[in-house]
């Protein structure tokens, strides 16, 4: 496996199955235990006869949860992988089914929408209203309505052969049992990624390009920022290094790009290139930061304040406590916004980490864009901080402070910049707060710790905003600090 494919792949297969203290004992949501549990989803699954849809004459042996979105109090969605056993023969097959549960307040309304929605689409649901369950089968999704294209070889290669300008382009397989289409990852009713190996033309080399399947046009605005990026100074003069967008089909909903070379930066080993490599990184933001062009989409922190609020909303239900520390945090961050608000807009990567880096020596390479938009630069910078201890894992306590220092002045000396440290510590609050709620809506092992872990990274650093403190009643902008060598 290509450390590209390494990097599509990761967060959408777990690892780990859920303890009992982590399933939460939702009351407005009381089947989430079985939708968890792989074992009663197989029967479930039998039971609805959901196999015709996954696979003609085929069985559910079993399945696993691979995918979990979980809002508290509303609904939640689960993606399972599936060992299919053919009937007749008995030869081992996949696929991939979807669960949602609902909340009975929205049930109702949300089903007659997946109704009118399956309907229109052609896409073939099963309805269970004893659990408030629906369940689709792989390729059927009601909002990603491009999968089909890109899992059928004739259909993909007419759409290659459009979006390359290469009327001769074929798809390969690169043995006989290796199908020329492989499934990289699949998040229900938001996108699906595939690989292909392509010939342009009968004597042309074999190449490996990725598409990327994507709802209600949103692939349009992806391909838009990483065509800009790409035809940018900053990627001809060697400042950024962006895997190449090969073109996007509206019919298909699908953008196409090139696969990169590297091994994903986050799991590489502790070495004396970390340093080079942090520093490559933070060039790499500043150079998007310094980017002159726009785009349609927008990143709003009010918007994603009052999104962590409702998480409290609904958190409140079953665990209280939990639910009162996050609106505590909550409250701090609102107040402190007075503090460390900028007026400064630009385009931004929007979930920045070193996870979004393939390296090499001398260059690392960014892949993703899905949730780029014009917005708060400190939005990056404060989500890249939060993130460099847990996922550089560096132990060194003196290491990972030159790392933090290094991206810092690194990106202040390119962008010719002044960091203000109050926006830069109130941005990591903000991160903490989003990776504690991640872990809660993708319903992480060991959850309920690291959400408690992360809200105090982020009292902390509340604390740290100067001249703001939980007495304070009132906020003043700072005077700049952290100024680097122009």
């Amino acid at each position: 496996m290509s450390g590209q494919e390494s990097m599509f792949r990761k967060g959408w297969t777990r690892g780990s199955v859920l303890a009992a203290g982590d399933v939460p004992q939702d009351p407005l949501l009381p089947q989430l235990g079985m939708l968890l549990d792989g074992q009663a989803m197989t029967e479930v699954m039998r039971g609805a006869g959901l196999a015709r849809h996954a696979a003609r004459h085929c069985e559910i042996m079993q399945c696993r949860v691979v995918n979990v979105r979980y809002r508290p109090g509303r609904q939640c969605i689960v993606s399972y992988a599936l060992d299919l056993g053919e009937a007749g023969n008995g030869r081992p097959a996949t696929g991939f089914a979807t669960a949602r549960i609902e909340s009975e307040a929205s049930s109702a309304r949300r089903l007659e929408k997946r109704h009118n929605a399956a309907r229109i689409a052609g896409v073939p649901f099963v309805h269970l209203p004893e659990h408030r369950m629906t369940l689709t089968a792989f390729p059927h999704d009601l909002r990603v309505h491009g999968i089909h294209l890109a899992v059928d070889p004739v259909r993909l290669e007419m759409v290659v052969r459009r979006v390359l300008a290469a009327p001769e382009a074929t798809l390969v397989a690169t043995d006989k049992r290796t199908p020329p289409i492989t499934v990289v990852s699949y998040r229900p009713e938001r996108f699906c990624l595939v690989r292909s190996t392509i010939r342009r033309t009968p004597n042309a080399r074999q190449e490996v390009i990725y598409a990327r399947v994507y709802r209600d046009g949103k692939g349009a605005h992806v391909h838009e920022t990483m065509a800009a990026l790409w035809n940018s100074e900053a990627r001809r003069s060697g400042l950024l290094s962006v895997a190449e967008p090969l073109g996007y089909d509206s019919d298909a909903q699908t953008l196409f790009q090139s696969a990169a070379d590297g091994e994903p930066l986050g799991e590489l080993e502790r070495n004396e290139s970390t340093l080079d490599h942090i520093a490559a990184v933070a060039r790499s933001l500043a150079a998007i930061h310094g980017s002159s062009f726009l785009v349609s989409q927008v990143r709003s922190v009010e918007k994603e304040l009052a999104w962590v609020e409702s998480m409290a909303e609904g958190l409140l239900r079953f665990l209280p406590d939990a639910g009162e520390r996050l609106n505590e945090v909550v409250g701090r961050l609102k107040d402190a916004h007075a503090a460390t608000r900028g007026n400064d807009r630009c385009l931004v990567h929007g979930d920045f980490s070193v996870n979004q880096f393939l390296a090499e020596p001398g260059r690392v390479t960014m892949l993703d864009f899905d949730d780029a938009g014009m917005g708060d630069p400190y939005t990056d910078l404060g989500t890249f901080l939060a993130r460099l201890d847990g996922r550089l894992q560096i132990q060194d306590g003196t290491l990972r402070q030159q790392a933090n220092d290094l991206f810092r002045s690194e990106y202040a000396k390119t962008r010719q910049t002044v960091l203000d440290e109050n926006r830069v510590l109130w941005s990591q609050a903000v991160a903490f707060v989003r990776m504690a709620l991640s872990g809660l809506g993708q319903l992480k092992p060991g959850w309920p710790d690291r959400m408690s872990e992360y809200l105090d990274r982020a009292d902390a650093l509340l604390d740290s905003i100067r001249p703001w403190s939980r007495s304070a009643a009132t906020c003043r902008r700072p005077e700049p600090v952290g100024a680097t060598d122009q």
